[in-house]
């Protein structure tokens, strides 16, 4: 009687309408990505999951909602199950009917985990096989499918899921397909089927053979069974390979997807350079860096290590050098806490406990010993709060950032940072937690307790950490050229960069200016706090889009856009093939808007706040403005400026002492948006200044050229 019905099920759902699709076969209304969570169906104990599932979305930067109903997921453009399709997993009849029937009338779905026999069809399998004992998924780079878009470097292609050898026979459970008319797209390290694509009807369904809590969360929180490949310094992108998979079927189904760009404007990435002062050479030195990178037009964030005390590490290095410190903050550069102790055993809850809230550089008096090889009378509240007190109290100002001596992390990190009034941790190396973008905290690195809003932005580089060979000033060349080409995997999935310099020896500043001559291109150098201030807004941005027809595009984006940050992007796909792209706030007036053309046949676009379009003759009379980016630069800047009414244009380029270089343009030009680029190859670093000149009045910028 079972497969009667299940017979029935399934012819019902190839000849019952789904939904109204338009002739792109998807719902025009409904472009967003839709996660199924599956949490309450399958009983899970936790949010990991989900939370996961919502991770690889926001991080993508794709628009996505969030349902438990299939009714409702089954409306969108694509549905990506938050977990398993079991035979527990409670759906209805009715319910399996809407799904087969979605796949066949277009739909796209992803599921990990499918082991409900109902579903193989579906999924294009005959069955399949749960186990411990997979180390290592490779990624069919042979099969042509654009949905491996992303997936192009070989430590992508091949990815680890534990350490054999640390972990022998018991790792991640992992599900090995066994195939019927699916196609595998990649398989585990003995040949079995990891993650496959079947094409049903009309639409396309996917199944992953590995968890995304497995992938995600337990990556984050430092529970993958040793799952990296090297402690730091290399390319690590294990974890963000499922978020550019996704991003790649988003991509490939969705025709014009758009998505929310990871670096500001059209900057390809975005680069870091932070500092770990954290002894008596680095005190002394430190401000050779802050007059560098000052000069150089970049803010750095300076790590501090407030160690008032004496103990067996050191003494007293701290007190004697606070107008120092006090002179790098003076030149705007941010200023974080590297603890008060700095001791390698900060990870140790026997030697280091959380501790309770209330110490003050008075009472609070650690001791590290060598000879017992630990530390007495510390707590990590002690550590976060006196630190922070104390740089506030002596330097004056507001501390909001923290990293970790010897990168070392204490379960209870997370939840100290929070109560203390931290919002930015950089502690963990990238190649631990397996990816390169930032992430929320978890309290007690648990799968089970919450999300702290405490943002971690793990270290890509520490140029003196855990090298094969020590760093020294006859070899920095060779070792800046390897991390260099680090860096340009990282930019090729639009990741963000950290480097971590102790600024100890002067040859390291030597280093730095090397990096900044030779990074690969389109490089937006930011600070810390910065790069964390524009990826919360990143995360809050919620647009949408609609094709009004064949050509055209629809971007609706809220009100309060230039409120989150003017440095917002979004990348369009295939969109130089648009004839027109149309940018609305939500109460449907127009939002100016640049393009440029981006990867492939993309475009990326960027806003500007004048609002323009039937309403223009309402702005300000003297709406024109001019601007470079980016600033500072290498060999070439763009000047982008705005008319409100036709006008002749003229710019200018003068050096420091007001001799004019260059006449970058002299010509007559449209009311609008208006892009020209200015090469700077032959001329010297420096400060220099512009002008642009027109009917209306004259407007001027300053801008940092660097060699």
């Amino acid at each position: 009687m079972h497969n009667i019905s299940k017979t029935l099920i399934l012819l019902l759902a190839v000849t019952i309408g789904s939904i109204s699709t338009d002739a792109y076969g998807i719902n025009p209304k409904y472009r967003q990505l839709a996660l199924l969570d599956m949490t309450a169906r399958n009983g899970e104990g936790s949010q990991s999951n989900i939370y996961s599932a919502e991770f690889i979305a926001k991080t993508a930067g794709i628009p996505y909602i969030i349902t438990t109903v299939v009714d409702t997921a089954v409306k969108y453009a694509m549905v990506f199950s938050s977990s398993s399709f079991k035979g527990s997993s409670g759906f209805t009849s009715g319910e399996k009917s809407a799904l087969v029937s979605y796949v066949n009338s277009g739909g796209v779905l992803v599921v990990p985990h499918v082991s409900d026999s109902f579903f193989n069809s579906l999924f294009g399998i005959s069955g399949s096989s749960y186990g411990y004992s997979h180390y290592s998924i490779r990624w069919n780079a042979l099969s042509g499918d654009s949905s491996l878009r992303w997936i192009d470097d070989p430590r992508e292609r091949t990815i680890r899921l534990g350490d054999s050898i640390i972990y022998p026979g018991s790792v991640i459970g992992s599900r090995a397909y066994t195939l019927s008319t699916a196609t595998p797209l990649a398989t585990y390290g003995d040949g079995t089927v990891a993650v496959i694509k079947n094409t049903y009807g009309s639409g396309h369904a996917y199944a992953l053979g590995v968890s995304l809590m497995d992938m995600i969360l337990r990556c984050q929180i430092n529970h993958d069974f040793e799952a990296q490949r090297n402690f730091s310094n290399h390319f690590e992108p294990s974890s963000d390979v499922f978020m550019l998979f996704i991003k790649g079927l988003y991509a490939q189904y969705i025709p014009y997807a758009t998505w929310k760009h990871s670096a500001p404007l059209d900057s390809k990435y975005v680069l870091m350079f932070t500092h770990d002062v954290d002894c008596r050479p680095a005190m002394d030195t430190m401000h050779y860096f802050a007059d560098y990178e000052q000069q150089n037009n970049i803010i750095g964030t300076y790590f501090v290590t407030t160690h008032y005390i004496h103990d067996d590490l050191d003494n007293d290095y701290y007190t004697s050098h606070i107008p120092e410190i006090a002179y790098v903050a003076s030149l705007g550069h941010v200023i974080g806490s590297h603890s008060v102790g700095h001791f390698p055993d900060f990870d140790n809850p026997v030697n280091i406990p959380e501790g309770l809230p209330g110490n003050t550089q008075a009472t609070y008096s650690p001791h590290y010993s060598v000879y017992n090889s630990a530390t007495t009378d510390a707590t990590v509240f002690g550590e976060m709060e006196v630190s922070k007190g104390v740089l506030q109290t002596d330097i004056g100002v507001n501390v909001k950032s923290w990293r970790s001596g010897y990168l070392c992390y204490p379960a209870d990190q997370a939840h100290v940072l929070d109560s203390t009034g931290y919002m930015n941790s950089s502690t963990n190396s990238a190649n631990v937690v397996l990816s390169n973008f930032p992430f929320f905290c978890h309290q007690g690195l648990s799968f089970t307790q919450p999300v702290l809003p405490v943002f971690e932005i793990p270290n890509t580089i520490d140029v003196d950490g855990y090298n094969l060979d020590s760093l020294s000033s006859t070899n920095y060349i060779s070792k800046a050229n390897t991390w260099l080409t680090v860096v340009q995997k990282v930019a090729d999935n639009y990741a963000p960069v950290v480097f971590l310099i102790h600024p100890t020896e002067l040859y390291k500043l030597d280093l730095e200016d090397y990096l900044i001559q030779n990074l690969p291109a389109g490089a937006s150098i930011m600070n810390l706090e910065s790069f964390a201030s524009y990826w919360h807004s990143r995360d809050t941005l919620i647009f949408s889009t609609e094709r009004l027809n064949d050509s055209v595009l629809q971007v609706t984006v809220p009100d309060s856009l230039f409120s989150l940050s003017d440095q917002l992007s979004l990348v369009i796909n295939n969109g130089q093939s648009l004839s027109n792209i149309i940018v609305r706030n939500q109460s449907g007036s127009p939002v100016g808007f640049h393009q440029s053309n981006w990867e492939n046949n993309d475009l990326i676009i960027y806003f500007y706040p004048t609002i323009v379009g039937v309403n223009q003759s309402a702005a300000a009379k003297n709406s024109s403005y001019v601007k470079n980016y980016p600033n500072p630069f290498i060999g070439s800047t763009n000047f982008e400026f705005f008319l409100d009414k036709d006008a002749q244009v003229t710019i200018q380029v003068f050096d420091h002492t007001g001799r004019e270089i260059k006449s970058v343009v002299s010509e007559h030009y449209k009311a609008g948006l208006h892009l020209v680029t200015f090469n700077a190859d032959n001329y010297g670093a420096g400060i220099y200044f512009y002008t642009m000149t027109t009917p209306e009045g004259r407007y001027s910028g300053k801008m940092m050229l660097m060699e």
